[in-house]
């Protein structure tokens, strides 16, 4: 991940090792020095953002409810929305998702 920017940049951010083919996508927001991140899963993608969290342990994150079920397989699209929202409405609102 690049370093946290003062201006506001989006990012995906995928839980997989540098290679793979993927696992899970996440929107990460940066803000006025903050990173701000969301995990389409909430609470149940805990496991695979534990890493995520370790490297960054000053995010601030998204609500933890889901938006997503596990058998669903769309979490790139919910994590673009969620950038979307983002970018369009605000930071409380991306973390309102």
């Amino acid at each position: 991940m690049p370093r946290i920017s003062t201006q506001r940049r989006v990012y995906i951010a995928n839980t997989d090792r540098a290679g793979g083919p993927g696992v899970h996508w996440l929107a990460v927001m940066d803000h006025d020095g903050d990173r701000f991140m969301n995990d389409p899963l909430g609470t149940v993608g805990a496991a695979q953002r534990r890493e995520l969290e370790r490297l960054h342990p000053n995010s601030k994150w998204a609500d933890m409810d889901a938006e997503q079920d596990p058998a669903e397989s769309d979490c790139a699209v919910r994590a673009l929305t969620a950038l979307a929202i983002g970018l369009h409405c605000g930071v409380q609102d991306f973390l309102a998702l």
